[in-house]
């Protein structure tokens, strides 16, 4: 009797499908832990991501709003932001005079501008997730930051030289902003 023959035709046995079955399950099962996990990793890379987008959009403008201030422009802090004269603006790819005021109310920041010779204005929300807000001024004659309420009982203080905003956005978190202000601007309150 041939040996190859006592056992039936060639085949796999039971045992051995039932092992290959177990090894192809452990391996499915990692594969699909591991794209899982990349799936979360991506995700949280793109939360950053979008996090420090919303910064730099931000301080872009708001950095492009105070380096185009006119010698002498007025500088109006209000309770719930601050409006100023700039030649940074979203109409003409050049430079227009514009005022330029932001405002931090509810859960948003929202830049606006405007330029009634042209009958132009224009209002973009700069952020939609906004927890928390401070602004702070500095003042030269004394050396040190105020915040806007202090700064609004003194209307007899001169302009600030420093502007220091602090937003606690959601899912961000804190982005703080400090913009050197040009000296000589006219000082506003409202």
């Amino acid at each position: 009797m041939n040996p190859k023959r006592a056992f039936g035709p060639g085949g796999f046995t039971l045992i051995e499908i039932l092992v290959a079955l177990m090894v192809a399950g452990l391996l499915t099962a990692m594969v699909a832990s591991l794209l899982g996990r990349s799936i979360v990793a991506g995700s949280a890379l793109e939360e950053t991501t979008q996090a420090r987008q919303a910064r730099l959009v931000l301080r872009r403008m708001l950095d492009m709003d105070v380096r185009n201030m006119p010698p002498g422009a007025a500088f109006e802090i209000t309770e719930n932001g601050f409006a100023f004269a700039t030649s940074h603006n979203h109409l003409i790819p050049g430079p227009l005079p514009v005022t330029a005021t932001w405002i931090f109310t509810g859960n948003t920041v929202v830049r606006s501008e405007e330029q009634p010779d042209l009958d132009h204005a224009q209002t973009l929300v700069v952020a939609r997730s906004l927890e928390r807000w401070e602004t702070a001024f500095f003042d030269l004659t004394e050396g040190q930051w105020l915040d806007a309420r202090s700064w609004l009982r003194s209307p007899d203080r001169p302009a600030p030289a420093g502007l220091r905003l602090r937003l606690v956005l959601d899912g961000i978190g804190l982005v703080e902003i400090i913009e050197r202000l040009p000296l000589g601007v006219e000082h506003g309150i409202s």
